[in-house]
C-alpha cells in the first residue's frame, strides 16, 4: 500500500472513530463497544510495535508476546471471578473457554516435549 493511500485511510478511520466517540452513549450494546475497543486496542498495539521495531520478525514476535500476555490476563480475570462466585458456572462461552484451554495445554505440552528450552 502506498503512503498516500495509507494516509487517506488513516484520516477516514480517525473520522469514523470520532463519529463513534460522539455516539457511544446512544444505547449501543456493551458487547459492540467491547468488540470495537478490542479492535482499536489491537490496532494501537500494532502501530506502537511497528514504530518501535525495525524488522518484521521483531514485530511478529512482539505481537505474539502481546497476545499471550493478554490471553493470560483474561484467563486470570475469569479465574478470579470464578473463585469469587462472581461468574456463574453456566455462563455462555465458559465451556468454549475450557475446551480452548485444554487444547492450548496440549499444544504447550507438545511444544515443551519437542523443545526442552521452551517455556
Amino acid at each position: 500500500m502506498d503512503e498516500l493511500k495509507l494516509e487517506a485511510e488513516i484520516r477516514e478511520l480517525r473520522s469514523a472513530l470520532d463519529q463513534v466517540d460522539r455516539t457511544v452513549d446512544a444505547g449501543v450494546p456493551r458487547e459492540t463497544i467491547k468488540a470495537l475497543g478490542d479492535t482499536v486496542d489491537g490496532l494501537r498495539t500494532k502501530v506502537w510495535a511497528y514504530l518501535t521495531t525495525h524488522q518484521a520478525g521483531d514485530l511478529n514476535r512482539y505481537m505474539g508476546e502481546v497476545r499471550v500476555r493478554r490471553a493470560a490476563e483474561a484467563c486470570e480475570d475469569v479465574l478470579a471471578e470464578l473463585y469469587a462466585d462472581a461468574l456463574p458456572p453456566g455462563t455462555p462461552g465458559l465451556e468454549l473457554l475450557r475446551a480452548t484451554l485444554l487444547e492450548l495445554k496440549k499444544a504447550c505440552d507438545q511444544a515443551d516435549a519437542e523443545s526442552p528450552g521452551y517455556a
